[in-house]
């Protein structure tokens, strides 16, 4: 009777297991991760202490980068790495402010640069001195003021990763605990050089 009621458990727990669903299953997986202790729960960088990596998992992610995506949310300002559905990289971000809100939905890494500047946004300087002359300044309302001796120069933007050819990005910047930029992600600059190392053309970003 034991041997008939033990059998009769095994296959009722089989037959339960076999009903949920693939996705649903790793849409539970990836809503437990974020909230889960990684398996080496290890800081990044003491300018961004609240930034976090799994050595191991971030070491496997580098020789298999196509298993890579970043889901950046916009609420908690926060950014994390998938690997598959385990989080390698969970990061503070700073995105868009007021009337330059970062765009949601899914996204693909359309262009890769360890140095690369803005062509929109960055600050005036004397062409001869590189004395500043003005910062923040919008290049497309400070044409008239560019001369022999003005020139513009855009704003840096380290390990650059684009997602739209409008301008938006995911970058190395300030990252001051709340939305500041012009639209794109910013990351701590050591949190986003480790993240350029297991991007590629074609990673998917969702932002949210």
């Amino acid at each position: 009777m034991l041997r008939l009621f033990t059998i009769f458990a095994a296959t009722l727990l089989l037959t339960s297991c076999r009903q949920i669903p693939v996705d649903q299953e790793v849409k539970l997986t990836v809503s437990t991760a974020t909230t889960a202790t990684y398996p080496q729960d290890s800081p990044i960088s003491p300018s961004a202490p609240s930034a976090r990596f799994d050595s191991r998992g971030f070491s496997k992610l580098k020789q298999n980068k196509q298993k890579t995506s970043i889901v950046v949310d916009l609420r908690s300002q926060t950014a994390m790495v998938f690997d598959g559905s385990f989080i390698v990289i969970k990061t503070p971000v700073s995105t868009g402010k007021p009337g330059f809100e970062t765009p949601t939905g899914t996204f693909n890494i359309l262009e890769r640069k360890e140095n690369h500047a803005s062509s929109l946004y960055g600050k005036l300087v004397h062409a001869r001195t590189g004395r500043v002359l003005k910062q923040g300044v919008d290049s497309r309302d400070e044409t008239s003021l560019v001369d022999d001796n003005i020139e513009f120069k855009g704003a840096e933007m380290p390990y650059w990763n684009r997602l739209t050819w409008t301008g938006v990005g995911l970058h190395a910047g300030d990252v001051p605990g709340y939305p500041a930029s012009h639209g794109c992600i910013r990351v701590p600059e050591q949190v986003m050089a480790m993240i350029h190392q297991v991007t590629d053309i074609g990673t998917t970003v969702i932002i949210q």
